[in-house]
């Protein structure tokens, strides 16, 4: 089925240009979607790249911003996050997050 269906998680959240955590991947501050990225790993048999694309990219196209967000290229919003250990490791790297970036400034971490 997953050649026929693009998947994404986090596009039953609201697009709010305002919050510091806008999308999809930048919300990961709170631990659903980590949680989400998670079980589309262990559970439904995604690979860690399929998980994230379902977070950023695939999660931007089905909401119609594939233009502006979703992959990291010039001339799209900067918001990224990055992280202090590889996802593609393990999925659970996720919540690994060393900063933060909304609309190219840095954001202060939580840890901070």
């Amino acid at each position: 089925m997953k050649a026929f269906l693009s998947s994404r998680n986090g596009s039953d959240k609201p697009q709010n240009r305002k919050s510091p955590f806008p999308f999809s991947f930048l919300h990961l501050f709170s631990a659903a979607p980590c949680y989400e990225l998670e079980l589309l790993v262990y559970k439904a048999g995604f690979t860690p790249m399929e998980a994230l694309l379902a977070a950023t990219a695939n999660g931007a196209k089905a909401l119609g911003l594939a233009d502006t967000l979703g992959t990291v290229e010039v001339g799209k919003t900067a918001d990224l996050v990055v992280l202090s250990a590889n996802p593609l490791e393990d999925i659970q790297n996720v919540r690994r997050i060393s900063v933060v970036f909304k609309n190219g400034k840095r954001v202060k971490p939580l840890s901070d």
